[in-house]
């Protein structure tokens, strides 16, 4: 138990149901301000309230505000509802403007100050959501910013070296590319990188308020004022967050659509249509997210200290379901999907994958005409059987070779094991990222800290959530590297499948063309960001590769 609080009472004020106005406890005056404690008073007790018990009070470490010395008083809920007292404290105390001197104590995260006034009675001033100054709070706020001025930084690079590169055509594309057609790619990945750039500050802005201010501390308190289900609970104080940052998103996903991508020719996409798919994705998301959150919880609260060892079974089940499920519940809400048209290219597809050992079960076409101009393709699927899903923009821009071409570097993945090993890989990321979750919330001055009651574990998940994602980013250059490794095992595979690497450099350089992609990144924007090798170096690592 923390030292508790020499001295005498505090002096709360307290508003009595039977009449209008405050009584003074006058004979319970602050410690070290030079008076007498009553007589016979307790050495450490409150003034008695009709609200539950409140919390014990702790000693915390001397502050000065001008010349008038103040202390501190830190106090932590118990579990028998006393998180109500602040509320109470508030409804039963005063406010008067003349003031000589203050005093504040701090409840769970939120601080109420007390000043005496000139009459020498003690006024209720201000209830806020301040969190201690301490050591942990420091080195997280220090993650948080370096984490987000190192990706300022790293996007800043890039656009500057894109910028100076703006004049110079890469090698490989001299003879594709004019002048005007390169200085489009360049300025489309500029504003591109800009528009990321302000869209993410805007996020990580809003995720600093909510965390370092201690609001999701006083969104806490009053959830747990409610008495809800726990599980509710939970629910509720996740879609806070998740509500704001979505809402601070739409715009700029709206300028990206109808302002960005339609400048450049991309977008295909109506005011109704960007609708429904937010609609739908954000229904998506929170039946997903809630089946997620309900698992964990059922997990900490079944198996209080192995908890996250069953949260890693069962998410790793669920992650390997939705892959299943996803080409057939799933993508269908968002995108039309039917046979290809091309009975020509289908046969051949089907030939080219069986020749590797993949049985392919449907050649499929995807409206994504729909909504934009980009190009794609990809395998679904686990096991050997594969769905084959082309969008419609491919078919209409690139000859049957360069689909083939496509479509045997993902049959490289296949054969190369590269997606069992990835997901190995990812399964044993989420392993450590469960088991340091597990630490963090078993370290009761992490969710101190923060303004939450040490049972609040929910709390202790977002917040573990993010820190992890923000030192996730300073370890992400390795698995970048593995994929990037993978990617070029795969190229290489294509060339020697199609019998020559060149159908696979045509396909690249017209992928890169009609998508406007970067022809000059930043060697450190690449390796923190980049699951590909740039489109230059996968060229130049093909032509160098001898076909056998």
């Amino acid at each position: 138990m923390p030292p508790t609080l020499h001295g005498g009472e505090l002096p709360f004020l307290i508003r009595h149901p039977s009449h209008g106005r405050c009584s003074k406890r006058s004979d319970h005056p602050f410690p070290g301000n030079g008076t007498q404690r009553a007589k016979n008073a307790p050495s450490s007790a409150l003034p008695p309230f009709s609200s539950p018990v409140p919390p014990q009070v702790t000693a915390a470490p001397l502050l000065w505000a001008g010349s008038t010395q103040f202390s501190d008083f830190s106090m932590e809920a118990g579990m028998d509802g006393s998180h109500s007292f602040a509320c109470n404290l508030l409804k039963r105390c005063v406010f008067n403007p003349i003031v000589t001197h203050s005093r504040r104590i701090t409840l769970d995260g939120m601080t109420m100050g007390f000043r005496k006034d000139r009459n020498g009675e003690h006024q209720a001033w201000k209830v806020s959501c301040m969190l201690p100054w301490n050591n942990i709070l420091i080195f997280f706020m220090t993650l948080f910013l370096i984490q987000w001025l190192c990706e300022l930084f790293l996007g800043q690079l890039n656009m500057s070296h894109s910028k100076k590169n703006q004049g110079s055509i890469p090698q490989p594309f001299k003879e594709v590319l004019d002048e005007e057609a390169f200085g489009r790619m360049t300025a489309y990945t500029i504003e591109s990188q800009r528009l990321s750039a302000c869209a993410g500050a805007v996020s990580q802005i809003i995720l600093f308020l909510l965390i370092f201010t201690g609001f999701l501390g006083g969104a806490a308190h009053f959830l747990a004022t409610l008495s809800m289900p726990l599980y509710l609970e939970a629910l509720c104080f996740f879609l806070v967050p998740g509500a704001l940052l979505y809402v601070a998103s739409l715009p700029f996903d709206h300028h990206e659509t109808f302002v960005l991508e339609e400048k450049y020719g991309f977008n295909r996409s109506t005011k109704k249509i960007w609708v429904m798919d937010h609609i739908k994705s954000l229904l998506v998301t929170i039946i997903l997210f809630a089946l997620v959150l309900g698992v964990i919880l059922f997990t900490m609260t079944r198996y209080p200290s192995t908890w996250w060892l069953w949260a890693f079974g069962a998410l790793s089940a669920i992650q390997i379901t939705l892959v299943l499920l996803y080409p057939v519940v799933i993508a269908p809400l968002f995108n039309t999907f039917e046979p290809i048209k091309n009975e020509e290219l289908r046969l051949q597809i089907v030939q080219l994958m069986e020749d590797n050992g993949i049985k392919v079960k449907r050649v499929l076409q995807m409206d994504a005409g729909l909504r934009s101009g980009h190009t794609n393709a990809y395998f679904t699927g686990l096991g050997k059987t594969k769905h084959i899903v082309l969008y419609d923009t491919l078919l209409e821009t690139h000859t049957q070779q360069e689909i083939l071409a496509v479509l045997a570097h993902e049959a490289g993945h296949f054969k190369k094991n590269h997606l069992p090993r990835q997901l190995i890989l990812a399964l044993g990321s989420m392993f450590l990222v469960f088991f340091g979750i597990y630490l963090l919330l078993s370290w009761p001055p992490f969710l101190t800290t923060f303004g939450f009651q040490t049972t609040q574990m929910y709390a202790g998940l977002f917040l573990a959530g993010i820190f992890w994602q923000k030192a996730a980013y300073f370890l992400q250059p390795l698995p970048k590297a593995v994929s990037r490794h993978f990617e070029r095992e795969a190229d290489r595979y294509a060339a020697k499948l199609m019998g020559s690497p060149q159908p696979m450099i045509q396909t690249l350089k017209r992928l890169a063309a009609d998508n406007l992609a970067n022809l000059n990144p930043h060697p450190w924007y690449v390796f923190f960001n980049y699951s590909h090798p740039p489109i230059v170096e996968r060229i130049e690592h093909l032509e160098r590769f001898d076909s056998p």
